[in-house]
């Protein structure tokens, strides 16, 4: 079958990449004109296998891109019957990709040489020292945001639920609940907080101060503005097992728009979880002392925390 562009004949798949007269412009115009003349060409994954060998990550993600667009082109000609110029489809498509590294880069950065310390449980944080848990829900119709508060004794200060109606993605959705803890945290007077979340990518992205363009970006701005405020942050990294005290309040229910301040007295099902999540932190001192002597069961007591404002289960700003 003759090819379909150029009306060359016996059409394959090599003629449409490489030797049809008009993809042939796109790589003349390329880096890759002279050193594809050394390339098998006895089928396209002969030539991959040689191009794989021989180039970077980088340069082989150009001539993917490239590959790409002579195939587009090829369609484009056979399917629409537009003029097109194949050099420009090759220039945009070039330019897309390499917009879309940079997006990637930027919203979920590769580790080097360091990674983010994963905890898998729940732990206090140090005296004079609050901790911060946030999590998220996405519901069919919005975004429920939870957050916990707890002190060193693990005692949980504040418990606070908030619902928007905005249709965000996952990792959107956990830059805004990160600011909106950080943001509770300095409403409320503390001065030294510990934010501890988890996703991976939003810890990573406040720890390294990343910045970038994207949208989501504009949530992390105000996390650093407001983070520089405090005496002492730290943003840290827990498994979701970790996190189910914030898990829970997201999903507490709330209306749309409406933010609900927990203070003093809490729901019976928060108290009892994040009991739980303070003997998952001290049962397993026991057990490596294989003692639990009467110094040591003092650790276990739970003291209950009475709010200045006792008298208010919720506050409304």
């Amino acid at each position: 079958m003759e090819c379909q562009v150029c009306g060359a004949p016996d059409e394959t798949i090599m003629r449409a990449l490489f030797d049809c007269k008009h993809t042939q412009v796109i790589w003349e115009s390329s880096e890759f004109a002279y050193s594809l003349r050394e390339a098998p060409i006895s089928s396209f994954a002969d030539m991959f296998v040689w191009v794989v060998g021989k180039l970077s990550k980088e340069k082989l993600r150009l001539f993917a891109t490239l590959v790409w667009a002579c195939w587009c082109y090829r369609n484009k000609a056979v399917f629409e019957e537009g003029e097109i110029e194949p050099v420009q489809v090759a220039t945009g498509f070039a330019r897309l990709v390499n917009v879309i590294k940079q997006y990637n880069e930027r919203v979920a950065p590769h580790t080097n040489g360091s990674v983010v310390a994963s905890a898998c449980s729940w732990s206090p944080p140090p005296q004079g020292t609050v901790k911060i848990n946030i999590d998220a829900h996405l519901y069919s119709t919005g975004v429920g945001v939870g957050v916990v508060i707890r002190d060193y004794r693990g005692v949980v200060l504040v418990a606070a639920v908030k619902r928007t109606d905005a249709a965000w993605s996952p990792d959107v959705a956990e830059a805004s609940i990160a600011l909106y803890g950080v943001a509770l945290a300095k409403r409320l007077g503390y001065e030294k907080v510990m934010l501890e979340c988890d996703a991976i990518n939003i810890v990573r992205t406040i720890d390294k101060n990343e910045e970038g363009a994207p949208p989501i970006f504009l949530f992390f701005n105000d996390i650093r503005r407001v983070k520089s405020q405090f005496s002492f942050f730290k943003c840290v990294h827990v498994r979701r097992g970790g996190n189910t005290a914030a898990h829970l309040v997201a999903r507490w229910k709330v209306n749309v728009s409406l933010e609900r301040i927990y203070m003093g007295y809490f729901p019976q099902n928060l108290t009892t979880l994040t009991k739980l999540n303070l003997l998952s932190y001290i049962l397993p001192a026991f057990s490596n002392e294989k003692k639990c002597n009467r110094a040591s069961l003092t650790k276990i007591k739970i003291l209950h925390y009475q709010s200045p404002i006792s008298d208010s289960q919720s506050l409304k700003p």
